[in-house]
């Protein structure tokens, strides 16, 4: 899997529709039920959580996570089914938002992301 970062990882983030979500996090981050309650309430999609099993401080900080969710440690990291994935709660909430929204006006949700990460 590749993170969102750089427009040549788009190509990875704009594969097939998007089906199955994985917001990776730890118990009660607060950034992480904003993230949930946007996919619900706007975007009308459920999101798995790994909070039960997820270990801050070592989990975020495990070489496989900082190779392939994000390369800052953070969280919360969206993961779509193809294996790219969306960090920055606020870069999350504009990706679910812009699932319902009128794309030619607002843009591609995947691109909407992207840029949302460097705001």
């Amino acid at each position: 899997g590749k993170y969102i970062l750089y427009a040549a990882d788009l190509a990875c983030a704009m594969t097939a529709p998007v089906r199955t979500y994985t917001l990776h996090t730890y118990a009660d981050n607060v950034r992480a039920k904003m993230c949930h309650a946007v996919a619900r309430c706007v975007a009308n999609v459920s999101v798995r959580d790994t909070s039960a099993t997820f270990a801050m401080g070592v989990d975020n900080r495990a070489p496989a996570f900082l190779a392939t969710k994000n390369p800052l440690g953070k969280v919360p990291v969206l993961e779509l089914d193809n294996g790219c994935c969306v960090y920055e709660s606020h870069a999350i909430c504009r990706y679910f938002a812009r699932l319902q929204t009128d794309v030619a006006q607002h843009g591609a949700s995947r691109d909407a992301a992207a840029c949302g990460l460097w705001l």
